[in-house]
């Protein structure tokens, strides 16, 4: 009889076919009846032996849990973000729902929770505008609804103003931003931007140099409305933002640090009003906005919607706002990408803003 022949562990290449095989045949046998929990082991053995079932899909625990190439790499993708992501609480909460997703071989929950800190990541990280979305995306629940409890938050000794909502019902993923500024061509009295159409987050533009920008996080509902102080042409003087309401107020007692204009004799109370909510993959502003110098009942205001279709680009739907001053929207989905939805040109602010056309 001729020996076999033997690796060093004492098993030959015929056992080893024999075990196989044996294996294949009880997965044949019992595959039907193994429960979900133990067809990670199903699926294991059918890998082994080639020839998998058709239940044996990438679905599976095998396919989608942390140990497959596709677990791995969103855990790469974990481990690149975790950095950025302890410095909030909220994103640090979203960060760990990933972790725990993959784990679970939820890879698909994983993938949307790790692309939306991407894209938070690249424009909390924006210069020069980065660092003021960071309370939209970083806080935890509880900090977020201090932030709208406290109303309109005074920066810089009033410069400009910060103000959160929340968007019931959020539609969808992706961040809008509607950008307000002043043509200096057309400013008549008032101090204009010093600027043309930009990319509010991704280029160079300051703080004060919008006059008003909405915020609004699609995938949360997160919002902040940010305003800066209205000056005079040549800066004679100048005065912080209105208080900025969402409840349908006319007056607020929020001030700020307000800097009064003893020859207008104007204590600014009355607020610039907003209203935001769902519409159609999108939301529906309302706004009627006050500067910050302008006698009582003078204001910009209008009516506009954004949506987004099911391809993913966004579109201007409604729109009755007046024609001044210049107004830019924009949609970042992508981390690095920037959707230009809209950029609109001012009229004169006389033509523009007074509530009865007379041009």
């Amino acid at each position: 009889m001729r020996t076999l022949l033997r690796r060093d562990d004492g098993a030959s290449s015929l056992e080893y076919t024999g075990i196989l095989l044996v294996l294949a045949v009880v997965v044949g046998v019992l595959g039907a009846s193994i429960p979900p929990v133990a067809r990670t082991a199903t699926c294991a053995v059918e890998s082994i032996v080639g020839g998998g079932a058709a239940d044996c899909a990438p679905g599976d625990a095998l396919a989608s849990g942390p140990g497959s190439r596709a677990g791995r790499e969103l855990l790469d993708r974990v481990d690149e973000l975790e950095a950025w992501a302890a410095e909030g609480e909220g994103t640090r909460d979203l960060l760990e729902q990933a972790r725990q997703a993959v784990v679970e071989g939820r890879l698909d929950a994983a993938r949307e929770l790790l692309d939306r800190l991407g894209l938070y990541r690249d424009l909390a990280s924006s210069d020069p505008r980065g660092q003021y979305l960071r309370e939209l995306f970083a806080t935890s629940d509880s900090e977020y609804d201090a932030l709208m409890h406290e109303g309109s938050i005074y920066h810089d000794g009033g410069a400009y103003s910060s103000s959160y909502f929340r968007l019931e019902d959020p539609p969808g993923g992706g961040v809008v931003v509607m950008d307000f500024f002043i043509d200096s061509a057309t400013s008549g009295p008032l101090l204009g931007d010093d600027r043309d159409h930009a990319d509010p987050l991704r280029d160079d533009v300051g703080l004060d140099r919008s006059r008003m920008m909405l915020v609004v996080d699609l995938e949360t509902g997160r919002g902040q409305v940010h305003v800066t102080e209205t000056c005079t042409a040549m800066r004679a003087f100048c005065n912080e933002p209105r208080p900025v309401v969402f409840d349908g107020s006319v007056w607020s007692t929020d001030t700020g640090t307000t800097r009064l204009i003893p020859a207008l004799g104007n204590d600014f109370d009355q607020a610039s009003q907003f209203s935001i909510t769902p519409a159609e993959g999108g939301f529906r502003l309302e706004y009627d906005a006050l500067n910050g110098i302008t006698p009582v009942g003078i204001s910009v205001d209008g009516t506009v919607s954004m949506h987004v279709l099911p391809d993913g680009t966004a579109s201007i739907g409604e729109d009755d706002r007046d024609n001044y001053p210049s107004i830019g929207t924009y949609y970042y989905a992508t981390p690095g990408q920037t959707q230009v939805v809209q950029q609109r040109d001012q009229e004169g602010v006389i033509c523009g803003a007074m509530p009865v056309n007379i041009c």
